[in-house]
């Protein structure tokens, strides 16, 4: 699932559009009986929430779709060998929805992170100047000609030369 930024729906709205669009698919679950599965479908309105929620709001949704697919399931006469079967539907299918909600909001966690230390690296870069050319040392005196062809110390060069993080900077 991608999501653009600029079509992205506020939290608020997003929150709505997941429980909406899991009780439509239980209506279609129900409408359908038993024998056509939408369980996969479930899995976008799960992922939508933890993208912009956070995982506590997927997980919430998570448990919403797994007892609303068994609330459609449950009155469709789906007849189980066991009542307990059903109740084991129920649970995996939660399982997977959890596992699902996890994802999302891990990959969106990270997505934010990459984010932050692109910036970051961004930031760091632009202090930082790129020596060009050959840089002129005599080996004897460890000196080094200026472009005005004199020959200055190391140390006076980067004494005069204010470093990132200075109080000179």
């Amino acid at each position: 699932m991608v999501m653009k930024e600029c079509m992205s729906l506020t939290p608020h709205w997003t929150f709505l559009a997941s429980i909406g669009g899991v009780c439509l698919l239980g209506l279609v679950d129900y409408a359908t009986g038993y024998e056509l599965g939408f369980f996969v479908f479930y899995f976008q309105p799960i992922a939508a929430a933890p993208w912009t929620l956070g995982a506590p709001t997927g997980y919430a949704v998570s448990l919403l779709s797994a007892r609303v697919w068994l609330a459609a399931d449950w009155p469709s006469r789906h007849r189980y060998s066991h009542p307990a079967v059903a109740v084991w539907e129920t649970a995996m299918r939660l399982v997977a929805f959890v596992v699902i909600a996890y994802g999302a909001g891990k990959i969106q966690a990270l997505r934010v992170q990459a984010r932050q230390a692109t910036e970051e690296r961004q930031v760091a870069r632009r202090p930082v100047k790129t020596l060009t050319g050959l840089l002129p040392i005599c080996s004897a005196c460890k000196k080094i000609r200026t472009d005005e062809d004199s020959w200055e110390e190391i140390e006076r060069l980067s004494r005069s030369t204010p470093t990132p993080g200075s109080p000179m900077a």
